[in-house]
C-alpha cells in the first residue's frame, strides 16, 4: 500500500493538506505520482488524474507558446477546498482528492493544473474527476494571458463572475445526472 502522507512543497503560494484534500495554488507543482501514491489507500480501486496543459492555440489565437497565469491565491485555495469538498459531498465513495494550480508562467506542453481523484470504483472516480476540473474552472479566481508571436493577450478563460461552488456544483449535477432519477450523486 501506498504511505498516506506526503512531503510539503519547498515554497507553495498557498497549501491546504489533510487525510484526504491536498489543495496547493503555487508557481510550481509536485509531479503527478505524488498525489497518486498519497491518494492510494487500501479501500482505492481507482484513481484518475486530469492534468491540463498548455497547448499551442486559444479562442482566436494561434502559436501560444506560454500562458501567465495569475491567481487571488486566498480565495483560489478556499475555493479549490470548498470543490474538494463538494465533491466528497456529490460522490459516495470518494476517497482523497488532490486539486492542484500553478501561478506564474507555465511553458507550452507543460501542466497548468492537475486533479486527482481516488475512489473504490472506475465510475465513480472518472465522473468526480471530470466534476472537480468543470467545477474549478467555474469558480477558482485564476485568470491566464497566452503569449504569442504577437505579445500578449488576456484570455477570457477564468472565474470572472463570483460564482459559488455550492450553485457550480448543483449545476454541473443537474447537467451530467439530472436526467436518472435513481443516480446516488444527485440524491
Amino acid at each position: 500500500m501506498a504511505t498516506t502522507s506526503a512531503p510539503a512543497l519547498a515554497v507553495p503560494l498557498a497549501e491546504h493538506r489533510t487525510d484526504t484534500t491536498w489543495c496547493v495554488v503555487a508557481p510550481d507543482l509536485p509531479d503527478a505520482a505524488r498525489a497518486h501514491d498519497w491518494a492510494v489507500r487500501d479501500r482505492t480501486g481507482a484513481v484518475v488524474t486530469f492534468q491540463g496543459v498548455v497547448r499551442d492555440h486559444g479562442p482566436g489565437r494561434e502559436q501560444v507558446r506560454a500562458i501567465d497565469y495569475e491567481a487571488y491565491e486566498p480565495v483560489a485555495l478556499d475555493r479549490l477546498v470548498e470543490v474538494a469538498t463538494a465533491a466528497g459531498a456529490a460522490f459516495p465513495g470518494l476517497g482523497p482528492v488532490a486539486l492542484w494550480h500553478r501561478t506564474g508562467l507555465v511553458a507550452l506542453g507543460e501542466a497548468s493544473v492537475n486533479v486527482t481523484v481516488a475512489a473504490g470504483h472506475r465510475g465513480t472516480a472518472f465522473d468526480a474527476a471530470r466534476f472537480c476540473i468543470d467545477v474549478l474552472k467555474a469558480t477558482v479566481p485564476v485568470w491566464k494571458v497566452e503569449h504569442d508571436g504577437s505579445g500578449a493577450h488576456r484570455a477570457d478563460a477564468g472565474a470572472a463572475a463570483p460564482v459559488s461552488v455550492a450553485a457550480a456544483a448543483r449545476a454541473w449535477l443537474a447537467r451530467h445526472h439530472g436526467s436518472d432519477p435513481g443516480c446516488r450523486e444527485c440524491a
